[in-house]
């Protein structure tokens, strides 16, 4: 499979590109900032992930402080998605979103009570019920909001959400750590699409404007 450095890179690449849209786009600035969180975030993992290799389990003192804290980051991937969703197809604020994903946290803070499989059922369900979400935002928004108005944004949010559906419902139902490959490759995939559809708005905007 494609190798991680790959998948920082398009990240970084991404939030890149999407902030130089702001310049054109200034409503598309709540997904540039989503997706420059997620670059970040996936970088802290990494860092993370390291600063409590070889402890024991269950953590106590420093390291389990890492580890609620990269717990914290994991969960943020999905419920910032949907309130982004929920921003830019139904025009309401996150806190609802919000607070669902504090009290998934919680939940998550009573460590090592919630024992590994009891996570790993968590996230699957937070994975799914955020799809789940995601999908009935955007159908919503696209039924009901006579005043919604189609941007970059709006095709990008489609696209992932479509992501979502294939490594949510489909690798990782059946083995939800065992297909982490394929999730990652299907991220690469939706990074580079992200990536060029940004680049060719921006030149085809630059060239409409060269042209006027």
């Amino acid at each position: 499979m494609a190798p991680e450095w790959l998948h920082h890179a398009l990240y970084l690449a991404l939030a890149a590109v999407a902030w130089a849209w702001t310049r054109r786009e200034p409503s598309h600035r709540p997904f540039a900032a989503l997706v420059s969180w997620l670059a970040v975030a996936n970088l802290a993992r990494v860092g993370l992930a390291a600063l409590k290799e070889g402890a024991d389990r269950p953590y106590t003192g420093f390291a389990r402080v890492v580890f609620h804290a990269d717990q914290a980051i994991f969960l943020s991937f999905s419920f910032l998605f949907v309130a982004a969703v929920v921003h830019y197809f139904l025009r309401r604020g996150p806190w609802l979103v919000v607070g669902a994903w504090a009290a998934t946290y919680a939940i998550c803070l009573n460590y090592p009570t919630v024992s590994r499989d009891v996570l790993i059922a968590l996230y699957r369900t937070v994975g799914v019920g955020c799809v789940l979400a995601t999908w009935a935002c955007i159908f919503w928004g696209i039924a009901r909001r006579a005043d919604l108005q189609p941007a970059l944004a709006h095709l990008v949010l489609i696209l992932y959400a479509v992501v979502d559906v294939v490594t949510n419902l489909v690798p990782m139902a059946r083995d939800y750590l065992g297909n982490w490959d394929v999730v990652r490759f299907a991220n690469i995939l939706l990074l580079v699409a992200c990536v060029v559809l940004h680049a060719a708005s921006l030149a085809r905007r630059r060239a409409l404007g060269v042209s006027a």
